[in-house]
Protein backbone atom coordinates (compact mmCIF):
# COMPACT_ATOMS: atom_id res chain seq x y z
CA UNK A 1 0.00 0.00 0.00
CA UNK A 2 1.26 3.45 -0.79
CA UNK A 3 2.88 5.03 2.27
CA UNK A 4 0.85 8.28 2.17
CA UNK A 5 -2.43 6.37 2.21
CA UNK A 6 -1.10 4.04 4.91
CA UNK A 7 -0.39 7.04 7.15
CA UNK A 8 -3.94 8.32 6.59
CA UNK A 9 -5.48 5.10 7.91
CA UNK A 10 -5.52 6.15 11.55
CA UNK A 11 -7.25 3.09 13.01
CA UNK A 12 -5.12 0.70 10.96
CA UNK A 13 -1.99 2.58 12.12
CA UNK A 14 -3.13 2.20 15.74
CA UNK A 15 -3.53 -1.57 15.25
CA UNK A 16 -0.17 -1.69 13.45
CA UNK A 17 1.57 0.02 16.37
CA UNK A 18 -0.03 -2.31 18.93
CA UNK A 19 1.11 -5.32 16.86
CA UNK A 20 4.55 -3.96 15.98
CA UNK A 21 6.39 -7.10 17.15
CA UNK A 22 5.16 -9.06 14.12
CA UNK A 23 4.30 -8.50 10.50
CA UNK A 24 0.81 -7.04 10.52
CA UNK A 25 -1.07 -6.73 7.24
CA UNK A 26 -4.34 -5.19 6.15
CA UNK A 27 -5.77 -8.73 6.17
CA UNK A 28 -4.74 -9.08 9.82
CA UNK A 29 -6.41 -5.74 10.47
CA UNK A 30 -9.67 -6.88 8.86
CA UNK A 31 -9.60 -10.07 10.91
CA UNK A 32 -8.87 -8.13 14.11
CA UNK A 33 -11.63 -5.57 13.59
CA UNK A 34 -14.21 -8.24 12.78
CA UNK A 35 -13.17 -10.31 15.79
CA UNK A 36 -12.65 -7.64 18.44
CA UNK A 37 -15.44 -5.30 17.38
CA UNK A 38 -17.77 -8.31 17.08
CA UNK A 39 -18.80 -7.34 13.54
CA UNK A 40 -21.14 -9.71 11.78
CA UNK A 41 -19.99 -11.36 8.55
CA UNK A 42 -23.01 -9.78 6.83
CA UNK A 43 -21.01 -6.54 6.83
CA UNK A 44 -18.37 -8.16 4.62
CA UNK A 45 -21.05 -9.24 2.14
CA UNK A 46 -22.61 -5.76 2.23
CA UNK A 47 -19.22 -4.25 1.33
CA UNK A 48 -18.85 -6.73 -1.52
CA UNK A 49 -22.24 -5.61 -2.85
CA UNK A 50 -21.21 -1.97 -2.51
CA UNK A 51 -17.92 -2.46 -4.34
CA UNK A 52 -19.14 -5.03 -6.90
CA UNK A 53 -22.87 -4.23 -7.10
CA UNK A 54 -25.77 -6.02 -8.72
CA UNK A 55 -27.41 -4.16 -11.57
CA UNK A 56 -30.86 -4.34 -13.06
CA UNK A 57 -32.42 -3.17 -16.30
CA UNK A 58 -35.68 -1.26 -16.37
CA UNK A 59 -36.86 -0.16 -19.79
CA UNK A 60 -33.55 0.65 -21.51
CA UNK A 61 -31.85 1.91 -18.34
CA UNK A 62 -29.30 0.23 -16.05
CA UNK A 63 -29.61 0.82 -12.32
CA UNK A 64 -28.02 -0.18 -9.04
CA UNK A 65 -30.33 -2.96 -7.93
CA UNK A 66 -29.90 -2.21 -4.22
CA UNK A 67 -30.95 1.43 -4.61
CA UNK A 68 -33.81 0.97 -7.08
CA UNK A 69 -37.46 1.57 -6.19
CA UNK A 70 -40.35 1.94 -8.62
CA UNK A 71 -41.52 5.08 -6.82
CA UNK A 72 -38.14 6.78 -7.13
CA UNK A 73 -37.94 5.70 -10.77
CA UNK A 74 -41.30 7.34 -11.56
CA UNK A 75 -40.32 10.51 -9.68
CA UNK A 76 -37.02 10.71 -11.56
CA UNK A 77 -38.63 10.17 -14.97
CA UNK A 78 -41.12 12.94 -14.19
CA UNK A 79 -38.45 15.36 -12.94
CA UNK A 80 -35.73 14.67 -15.53
CA UNK A 81 -35.51 17.21 -18.31
CA UNK A 82 -33.43 14.83 -20.44
CA UNK A 83 -33.49 11.07 -20.78
CA UNK A 84 -29.74 10.91 -20.05
CA UNK A 85 -30.34 12.31 -16.55
CA UNK A 86 -32.43 9.37 -15.39
CA UNK A 87 -29.56 6.92 -14.82
CA UNK A 88 -27.35 9.69 -13.47
CA UNK A 89 -29.79 10.62 -10.69
CA UNK A 90 -31.04 7.11 -9.96
CA UNK A 91 -27.48 5.77 -9.53
CA UNK A 92 -26.09 8.72 -7.57
CA UNK A 93 -24.54 7.50 -4.31
CA UNK A 94 -23.27 9.84 -1.58
CA UNK A 95 -19.94 8.36 -0.46
CA UNK A 96 -19.81 10.51 2.69
CA UNK A 97 -23.12 9.05 3.86
CA UNK A 98 -22.18 5.50 2.89
CA UNK A 99 -18.84 5.33 4.68
CA UNK A 100 -17.70 7.50 7.56
CA UNK A 101 -14.07 8.34 6.82
CA UNK A 102 -11.62 10.27 8.95
CA UNK A 103 -10.49 12.33 5.99
CA UNK A 104 -11.68 13.55 2.61
CA UNK A 105 -8.50 12.05 1.14
CA UNK A 106 -9.63 8.56 2.17
CA UNK A 107 -13.21 9.19 1.00
CA UNK A 108 -11.90 10.31 -2.38
CA UNK A 109 -9.59 7.29 -2.64
CA UNK A 110 -12.53 5.02 -1.79
CA UNK A 111 -14.75 6.71 -4.40
CA UNK A 112 -12.08 6.49 -7.10
CA UNK A 113 -11.45 2.79 -6.43
CA UNK A 114 -15.21 2.14 -6.39
CA UNK A 115 -15.45 3.93 -9.73
CA UNK A 116 -12.84 1.58 -11.22
CA UNK A 117 -14.65 -1.47 -9.85
CA UNK A 118 -18.08 -0.33 -11.03
CA UNK A 119 -16.63 0.35 -14.50
CA UNK A 120 -15.24 -3.17 -14.69
CA UNK A 121 -18.47 -4.73 -13.41
CA UNK A 122 -20.59 -2.75 -15.86
CA UNK A 123 -18.32 -3.78 -18.72
CA UNK A 124 -18.41 -7.44 -17.67
CA UNK A 125 -22.23 -7.50 -17.49
CA UNK A 126 -22.98 -5.20 -20.41
CA UNK A 127 -20.10 -5.54 -22.92
CA UNK A 128 -22.14 -3.95 -25.72
CA UNK A 129 -22.98 -0.81 -23.76
CA UNK A 130 -20.73 2.11 -22.90
CA UNK A 131 -20.91 3.77 -19.49
CA UNK A 132 -19.56 6.89 -17.89
CA UNK A 133 -18.75 6.27 -14.23
CA UNK A 134 -17.83 9.45 -12.42
CA UNK A 135 -16.73 10.72 -9.05
CA UNK A 136 -18.23 14.12 -8.25
CA UNK A 137 -16.81 16.44 -5.58
CA UNK A 138 -18.92 19.34 -4.38
CA UNK A 139 -17.66 21.91 -1.90
CA UNK A 140 -14.23 22.25 -0.36
CA UNK A 141 -12.25 21.01 2.62
CA UNK A 142 -14.16 19.24 5.37
CA UNK A 143 -17.47 20.37 3.82
CA UNK A 144 -16.77 18.46 0.60
CA UNK A 145 -19.42 15.97 -0.48
CA UNK A 146 -18.24 13.09 -2.65
CA UNK A 147 -20.64 11.24 -4.93
CA UNK A 148 -20.37 8.36 -7.35
CA UNK A 149 -22.73 7.71 -10.24
CA UNK A 150 -22.92 6.13 -13.66
CA UNK A 151 -24.93 6.44 -16.82
CA UNK A 152 -24.86 5.07 -20.34
CA UNK A 153 -23.05 7.00 -23.04
CA UNK A 154 -24.67 7.31 -26.44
Amino acid sequence: MNREIHESLTDYTRWLNVNSEKTFTLYDYIHGVFQYENLHSDLAIAFLKLLWPDFMIRDEFVFLKEEFTSERYQETITAASEKAEIEYWMNLLNINETINCDSMEISLLFANKMSEMWSKKLFSEFPNKKFKVEVICEGEGSDMEIYLTFQQCN
